[in-house]
């Protein structure tokens, strides 16, 4: 098989995993390109456009295959940024499969890191609100839960796919008390609980891509002084320049089969929560207040193959 077949076949296999949550996905594409890397042997004056151009082929592939998906963004911008400062095919090459390695081990362990800068947060006997599934949130609370602290949490349903039932079963697993809500009853958790927790899809200037709800939940805890965190590595936050897509609508048939063709169903998966209205974004290297995070987000750079600078 050659590299344009594996790359096809990497970017097949990725394409379809529709169960798979962002981690697993980000972990399975590290892999991809590894393997895709391995494969580009050094020849006599070869340049870094060896590499360049199979690994941007495998970006913008992977990036149409899931788009909106800013972890699989930052591995292979960053890959692309490496290759870019490079003009020797070796180091361009060792250089790109180091920063690979950095990027699975934020992947895999950066619940772990996030633990620690966030436990302080949780006080003994703390009620936690937690909106949809995050592996992230999830990780760090069984976590803190196994280091000795008492807490209990409700979590909501997060219509239409009914994540929220996966998360209290793996929180509940844990050992951790666990209190289920429909949707319409979060303000009557809020009322009750000490701090919220979201996970994110990606972090922008626009503010936090999140599950549908988060915008809601976010403003009444503004409203009832509720500390509101995110929790999420740093393979979250994207450039400005990347544009990314964010699904409008999804079948009517998730929410209501029977309706009739005169009735429009509106069944989102995903919004955008202005960062103004949490407290604080916490990653593996510490806690940003949001001045910091609007700043750090400046300081993104998208590589010219995947990103318009604007």
């Amino acid at each position: 098989m050659d590299t344009q077949e594996k790359i096809s076949q990497k970017i097949t296999e990725i394409a379809q995993d529709n169960t798979s949550g962002s981690s697993e996905l980000a972990r399975r594409a590290a892999l991809a390109l590894l393997e895709i890397l391995a494969d580009i042997c050094e020849q006599p004056l070869a340049s870094v456009e060896l590499l360049r151009s199979p690994v941007a082929i495998f970006a913008k592939g992977l990036l149409k295959a899931q788009p909106k998906m800013a972890t699989l963004f930052n591995l292979v911008n960053q890959a692309l940024l490496i290759i870019n400062s490079h003009t020797v095919f070796g180091e361009a090459k060792a250089s790109v499969e180091k920063y690979i390695y950095s990027f699975l081990a934020i992947v895999v362990g950066g619940g772990d890191s996030i633990t620690q800068k966030f436990q302080p947060v949780i006080n003994e006997n703390s009620v936690v609100l937690v909106h949809s599934y995050s592996a992230t949130v999830n990780k760090v609370l069984i976590n803190i839960k196994n280091s000795g602290l008492s807490f209990e949490v409700f979590v909501t349903e997060s219509r239409p796919m009914l994540e929220g039932r996966k998360t209290a079963q793996v929180l509940a697993a844990a050992n951790i008390p666990v209190t289920f809500v429909v949707d319409s009853a979060v303000l009557f958790a809020l009322q009750r609980s000490s701090i919220v927790l979201f996970g994110a899809d990606a972090i922008t200037k626009e503010g936090i891509v999140n599950k549908i709800g988060t915008t809601l939940i976010a403003l009444a805890a503004q409203a009832q002084n509720k500390p509101c965190y995110v929790l999420a590595d740093s393979t979250k936050f994207l450039p400005s320049s990347y544009r990314l897509t964010i699904e409008e609508i999804h079948a009517k048939e998730e929410i209501w089969p029977e309706a009739s063709d005169s009735i429009v169903v509106l069944n989102r998966y995903f919004e955008t929560t202005p960062l103004n209205f949490f407290t604080a974004v916490v990653h593996e290297y510490g806690a940003l207040k949001i001045p910091e995070v609007k700043l750090h987000l400046t300081n993104l750079r998208g590589s010219s193959e995947l990103c318009t600078e604007l």
